[in-house]
């Protein structure tokens, strides 16, 4: 089996936790002051090094198994670049 690098958006880990952690502000993490927000993408395989400095939940390797099942925050950032895709692409058809 290889190995992949796999990345997130940061507005994709926020979408995820805000779905399945409502009560949570996860806003703090986009508009925070500048230790608390997130990098604009964060590499899985670091998962565990941020997790605990900016509240993440879950652990690398839960959603690694997440991913892998097609219910982690993977599909959620492809579902965002699909619909930023779709945006510019109806934009342009308007011109």
């Amino acid at each position: 089996m290889t190995s992949q690098r796999v990345c997130y958006e940061c507005e994709g880990v926020i979408e995820y936790c805000k779905e399945k952690f409502p009560e949570l502000n996860w806003d703090r993490l986009i508009n925070g002051d500048e230790g608390e927000r997130l990098p604009p993408f964060i590499w899985r395989s670091r998962w565990d090094e941020l997790a605990p400095r900016y509240g993440l939940p879950y652990s690398r390797k839960y959603l690694q198994n997440l991913d892998s099942m097609g219910i982690g925050i993977k599909q959620k950032c492809e579902e965002l670049r699909r619909k930023r895709d779709n945006r510019k692409t109806r934009a342009s058809d308007k011109e």
